[in-house]
């Protein structure tokens, strides 16, 4: 019963912390909760790590090179290497700057055509729309999703479809009736999930309890 109960809690668990990072991340990130936001490239790795700037998307920056504190890549087991191309989302500290909403590998330091280098994929459409609000120089940031799939929607009222194969902003592959206001949608359908996962979670919990006093 014991050992059941807590498999139960860490799947729980789990599933909520990914349902976090979609919602509270993306928005942080894509709505300057950081310092600086930078595209660069590690050009040392030492006690701290350089960086190269080759463009801030956000914040105010005019080093070419800052120190930045240890890190690892988000939802990532991959060591930061010299060369790597990284979109960082940085606080100032002592030492220079800090991770705040995660340091991402990505494949190129053109800010217009980078991608995010990932295997997760559960948060394949959070990244997607990550590399949109990045590929805008900024400029991109009201999202929503159905389903499994992303949507940025553009100040004329255009909706562009997110895809793996659609990386050059802005590449308009979609142009959607939006009715009503669908600026909550993503919000809207996180607390949905979560609600969806607390019922089951109960439910399982009071099933196992039931076995438990036969």
């Amino acid at each position: 019963m014991l050992k059941k109960v807590c498999l139960l809690t860490s799947v729980f668990i789990i599933l909520i912390s990914t349902i976090v990072f979609a919602g509270d991340v993306l928005y942080r990130l894509t709505h300057d909760d950081q310092d600086v936001l930078i595209v660069g490239q590690v050009v040392d790795v030492n006690e701290n790590i350089k960086v190269e700037v080759y463009y801030v998307i956000s914040g105010q920056l005019e080093l070419k090179i800052i120190d930045v504190d240890r890190f690892t890549y988000s939802h990532s087991d991959k060591e930061v290497k010299v060369g790597d191309k990284c979109l960082l989302s940085l606080d100032r500290s002592l030492n220079g700057y800090e991770i705040k909403w995660g340091g991402y590998q990505v494949d190129s330091t053109d800010y217009s055509r980078l991608s995010l280098i990932s295997e997760n994929s559960v948060l394949a459409t959070d990244y997607l729309a990550i590399e949109y609000y990045v590929n805008s120089g900024g400029i991109e940031k009201d999202f929503y999703f159905e389903g499994n799939q992303a949507f940025a929607r553009l100040p004329n009222g255009d909706a562009v479809q997110l895809s793996l194969d659609k990386k050059i902003y802005p590449s308009l592959v979609k142009e959607l009736d939006l009715v009503g206001d669908k600026s909550q949608t993503s919000k809207s359908t996180y607390l949905i999930l979560i609600f969806g996962l607390l019922v089951i979670f109960v439910f399982m919990m009071r099933k196992a309890t039931v076995k438990n006093k036969k």
